[in-house]
């Protein structure tokens, strides 16, 4: 695992702001006319998908991609056997 030093800030700021747009949109279309702050819902389910994606992010970019190597041809064939 190599550390997570080298980051690209505009990649971050890019995921951020589409995950905050999908939130909102997802708790804007799931308002009633007239209805007060509600934070359950179908917007926090998004606020915490959204969360879990981040962090999923986050773990991934520390994972040594080049050993991932190893598990593509029998990714391949089980894709493949998928068909």
């Amino acid at each position: 695992m190599r550390a997570f030093g080298r980051r690209d800030p505009w990649l971050l700021l890019a995921v951020l702001t589409l995950a905050a747009l999908g939130v909102l949109m997802v708790y804007s279309a799931s308002l009633d006319n007239g209805e007060q702050l509600r934070l359950a819902g179908p917007g926090l389910r998004q606020l915490t998908v959204a969360c879990a994606g981040v962090a999923a992010m986050f773990a991934l970019a520390m994972l040594d991609y080049r050993m991932l190597s190893r598990l593509g041809p029998p990714a391949y064939a089980g894709a493949v056997a998928l068909l």
